[in-house]
């Protein structure tokens, strides 16, 4: 549950139709500042979901996630889905989130460009994304994107049966 939203909404006023928070510099600083470090969100979440399936994964194939950090010290800048064979990359491109994956057959290597996540914030500064222009998604719904995603090319080029 997003407490912040609800007390932004608790306070906030309603004029010409359009909602006006309180003390929209807070608001915005706030926000800047959990986008600054949104991927350590999408980390968690990808850990928690990676684990959910490889306790249901029939076909013995554990799914990974891993950070990807610049150095030791610095915030996250990507997390990497691994299913075999198969990479799916979710890269924070200031701001923008980009999925990129990577498969081997045999000795061929091919790199995808999948999708764009735009971050959307409302009034009361809760954060979805919008995928490549179609659809808002939570983080949970972009994880779920890439997990569909990584598993789809698992299961055609035969990493996973």
């Amino acid at each position: 549950m997003d407490r912040e939203w609800i007390k932004h909404l608790a306070l906030a006023s309603l004029e010409g139709g359009e909602w006006r928070p309180q003390d929209r510099h807070i608001l915005e600083t706030k926000v800047r500042a959990r986008l600054r470090d949104i991927m350590q969100e999408f980390l968690a979440a990808a850990e928690e979901s990676a684990a959910i399936y490889n306790v249901h994964a029939h076909h013995g194939r554990r799914m990974s996630v891993l950070p990807v950090r610049e150095s030791a010290l610095t915030k996250i800048s990507a997390i990497v889905f691994l299913l075999g064979r198969v990479q799916l990359r979710l890269e924070d491109l200031d701001g923008t989130l980009s999925s990129n994956i990577l498969t081997l057959q045999g000795f061929e290597r091919r790199q995808s460009k999948l999708y764009l996540f735009d971050p959307r914030v409302d009034a009361f500064g809760s954060i979805t994304w919008v995928k490549s222009g179609e659809r808002e998604l939570t983080i949970e719904g972009v994880i779920q994107q890439c997990m569909a995603d990584v598993v789809r090319a698992a299961l055609t080029t035969h990493e996973i049966a």
